[in-house]
C-alpha cells in the first residue's frame, strides 16, 4: 500500500477507486442500514469539494463506517458486518474482530 500524501492522492486514489469506493457506501447505506443511497452521493459531493487532506481521511474509513456515520449508527452489528462482508466480497482485506476473522 502506498503512504497516500496530498501530492500523490489522485495517483492512489484514481477516479475508478474513488468510484468503487462511493459505490460501497452507497450500498451499506440501503442494504446494511436501510437507508437512502442518495446520502452517498451528497456527502460524496462534499468531500470532493473538502481540501485534499481532508479526503485522505476519508478515504482510510471503510466505506461500512462512512455509511453508519451517514446513518446514524453509532455501533455497527455482527449481522451488519456479515451483510456488508456479502456486499464487499473479496474487494476488502479481511479484518481482525469481524465475523469468522481471528
Amino acid at each position: 500500500m502506498n503512504v497516500v500524501t496530498e501530492r500523490n492522492f489522485d495517483q492512489v486514489y484514481t477516479r475508478d477507486v474513488r468510484d468503487a469506493y462511493w459505490e460501497q457506501v452507497a450500498r451499506s447505506l440501503e442494504r446494511v442500514f436501510g437507508q437512502n443511497r442518495a446520502l452517498a452521493d451528497t456527502y460524496r459531493q462534499e468531500i470532493e469539494r473538502a481540501p485534499t487532506s481532508e479526503q485522505i481521511l476519508v478515504y482510510h474509513q471503510e466505506p461500512i463506517e462512512v455509511a453508519a456515520d451517514l446513518a446514524g449508527v453509532t455501533q455497527i452489528t455482527p449481522d451488519q458486518q456479515k451483510i456488508y462482508i456479502e456486499i464487499a466480497g473479496d474487494t476488502e482485506p479481511p479484518r481482525a474482530g469481524w465475523p469468522d476473522v481471528p
